[in-house]
């Protein structure tokens, strides 16, 4: 399996992992048709709400640049990728999964 394709299933894993903490146990169920409404009509006050990749470090226990490294076994001097481009594959997948899996979720609850 090549790079970009273990980058973006790592993003998936991540983003469905981060989307598990969106709701509680106690989201009223007008919050679900909301984030489902919002994600539709691709409202940035529901969108800028969801959890990010936050590659860039920034959170202290946060997945970063050079953990995604470690993770896909990349030396940092190896310039045969383009490890932007890698980064890069990995967060459409997170923020992929992370839409997906709320939107999922959401419709859980309005459906039932």
């Amino acid at each position: 399996m090549d790079i970009m394709t273990r980058a973006r299933e790592l993003g998936t894993d991540h983003g469905k992992e981060a989307a598990a903490w969106y709701f509680d146990g106690n989201t009223p169920e007008y919050t679900y048709r909301r984030v489902l409404k919002g994600i539709e009509d691709g409202d940035p006050e529901v969108l800028d709400t969801f959890p990010t990749h936050g590659l860039s470090g920034e959170m202290a226990d946060g997945f970063s640049a050079r953990d995604l490294e470690i993770a896909l076994g990349i030396n940092p001097d190896d310039e045969s990728e383009d490890f932007g481009d890698v980064c890069d594959a990995y967060e459409e997948a997170f923020n992929t999964a992370v839409e997906t899996e709320i939107a999922r979720v959401a419709r859980i609850h309005v459906d039932s």
